[in-house]
């Protein structure tokens, strides 16, 4: 299933988190995802596998949450 045209519908703020590594979703998809979507931010995070969430916490929660402050300050 290709939802790709699809990316360009998108309006709402948006992070792609992408692990270094990852060998099941590797950073090409992440790379594809940036470029569909208009306003995308991408964080590739690392050194990490597809487990970036359980491998480097600390970093995932910061990047995640860093975005989350910055939109949520900007409503």
């Amino acid at each position: 299933f290709d939802s790709t045209s699809w990316l360009k519908e998108v309006t709402v703020p948006t992070l792609i988190v992408a692990a270094q590594e990852d060998q099941l979703t590797p950073v090409s998809g992440a790379l594809q995802l940036y470029e569909g979507i208009v306003g995308a931010r991408l964080a590739i995070l690392g050194p990490a596998g597809h487990w970036l969430m359980v491998e480097q916490p600390e970093l995932y929660v910061n990047t995640v949450g860093g975005f989350l402050g910055e939109i949520t300050a900007e409503l």
